[in-house]
């Protein structure tokens, strides 16, 4: 079956999003294309809460905004036709909000009822938000991004930090990878506010990014990671070995 990109504009996703608060339920139609991933994301969404009613998480919200990027980034890169620019698109993610996987979206921010468009697609796209988190945060392999992301250092606020605080000048994909890995070794002590600790990481990287390349550093985006986390005073752990 050829893939078709659908987008929606602002205007044809608040005019979308009207229908679907007056739908009862009733999810909009859509081609057969987008009915096969419909179900398959409602398959896979299904396996993240049939996981959540059965194991105790104490950040419950955080694990379904990674699990799922996981599925969303995994399925479209590796589905023949969908470019980076294609999954960059707000449009495409305000039509997926919106067209193929409502309930999913309401089931993460209310549960109940469509109440605000927000999280669909008139200001921060959730569906977009954490298939760039796991964009920014991606280690080579699913299981190897998957162990990272599952450790208690991270959080919501995490996935909001490292979408906001990336640089302006330009998102250094590479470098954002790094932070995530060192990130993840941070030692724990008595004193260690980890939603402190990386917004504190992502503001000084936003300020470096001004004047320094992060790979023009002797040892490229990787030692700048490691220093920028140093900065803040926390120790790594000097397991790095392990991951090569």
């Amino acid at each position: 079956m050829q893939r078709k990109i659908k987008t929606l504009s602002k205007e044809e996703f608040l005019k979308a999003w009207e229908e679907l608060k007056n739908s009862e339920g009733v999810l909009p139609e859509v081609d057969e294309y987008y009915e096969e991933i419909r179900n398959y994301l409602k398959e896979q969404y299904k396996i993240i809460l049939d996981e959540l009613s059965r194991e105790k998480y104490d950040k419950k919200d955080y694990f379904k905004d990674y699990r799922f990027g996981l599925v969303l980034y995994e399925y479209f890169h590796n589905t023949k036709g969908f470019s980076y620019r294609d999954l960059s698109d707000n449009g495409f993610w305000r039509f997926m909000s919106v067209k193929v996987i409502p309930d999913i979206v309401r089931d993460r921010w209310d549960g109940t009822e469509y109440k605000s468009p927000t999280h669909y697609g008139s200001k921060r796209i959730w569906l977009k938000t954490i298939w760039r988190f796991i964009h920014l945060s991606w280690q080579g392999t699913e299981k190897t991004t998957r162990d990272i992301l599952s450790k208690s250092m991270f959080s919501t606020d995490t996935i909001l930090n490292l979408e906001d605080r990336s640089g302006h000048m330009g998102t250094r994909v590479g470098t954002c990878r790094q932070i995530v890995r060192f990130f993840a070794k941070v030692q724990k002590n008595a004193h260690t506010k980890y939603d402190m600790l990386f917004r504190a990481i992502m503001k000084l990287n936003t300020a470096k990014l001004m004047v320094v390349e992060p790979s023009l550093v002797d040892g490229g985006e990787e030692c700048y990671a490691k220093k920028l986390i140093e900065e803040v005073n926390v120790g790594v752990k000097k397991d790095v070995a392990e991951d090569n």
